[in-house]
């Protein structure tokens, strides 16, 4: 427990200085446990809420948030995201869909999804169509809900090939995405779970609550600094990438 407390406070950390909940490295790291697969959702979900409300609040703070600009991104992705935490998978469904949802993201993330990409477009703001934001959001949410990972990553480029708008509002925007996402997600799960399920689930894991609630305020506070993100992003990714082979692999073991 006290390695994987660590590995949760350096996830915070690194997340929250960009604006992220750390979902999909959450998730990763509690793959390589030995937590039964329905407690994972409930307790990824719970360090992604707690982790990016801090990042929401600075963000908000900042004036990089705009509640007009995420809308479109969460009309549907809230109530999709309700609607797949309620969904009943089957063990090797979920490590199918969770193996290649943590799969993609470690690759997006070892491609290299820098904030630095952006800076030459500080001036460029995009509006995105609704043909793509509504589904987009829908299908982000969905996935949210049923893997326990708040989408941020999968939005993120998005958002960036899109322009729209710079690094740090699209880091915005993802805080509030995420955010939204995780409590519908997590509402979803409870309300299908015994509510003394869940309380078992977070007082035998508080260790790791209490690790990304420092990192969430400690990667919050280091923001503002110059970070190598484009090395954390992707020594972060082959751990995800890992993570999603080898779940993959658990998945087609249960055939």
């Amino acid at each position: 427990m006290i390695f994987l407390a660590a590995g949760f406070l350096l996830t915070a950390i690194v997340y929250a200085a960009v604006g992220f909940g750390g979902g999909s490295t959450y998730t990763a790291l509690l793959a390589f446990s030995d937590i039964h697969y329905a407690q994972l959702p409930p307790l990824s979900l719970s360090c992604n809420i707690l982790v990016v409300l801090i990042g929401f609040f600075r963000f908000r703070a900042a004036g990089q948030v705009t509640v007009r600009c995420a809308l479109p991104w969460l009309v549907f992705s809230i109530p999709l995201a309700w609607l797949g935490g309620q969904v009943p998978l089957s063990e090797k469904v979920f490590y199918l869909l969770l193996g290649a949802s943590l799969l993609t993201a470690g690759l997006i993330m070892t491609g290299g999804l820098r904030a630095s990409d952006m800076a030459q477009e500080q001036g460029l703001r995009r509006a995105v169509g609704r043909h793509i934001s509504l589904p987009v959001g829908a299908a982000l949410g969905l996935l949210s809900g049923m893997t326990g990972i708040g989408g941020g990553i999968f939005l993120a480029p998005v958002l960036h090939i899109a322009r729209a708008g710079t690094p740090k509002q699209i880091a915005g925007i993802c805080s509030l995405f995420i955010l939204c996402n995780s409590l519908a997600g997590l509402a979803g799960h409870l309300g299908r779970m015994e509510g003394g399920a869940y309380v078992a689930t977070v007082t035998d894991y508080a260790p790791l609550l209490l690790a990304v609630i420092a990192g969430g305020a400690i990667g919050s506070y280091m923001g503002a600094l110059r970070l190598p993100q484009a090395w954390v992003a992707a020594l972060t990714g082959v751990l995800v990438v890992v993570a999603g082979v080898r779940l993959l692999y658990r998945s087609f073991a249960l055939s």
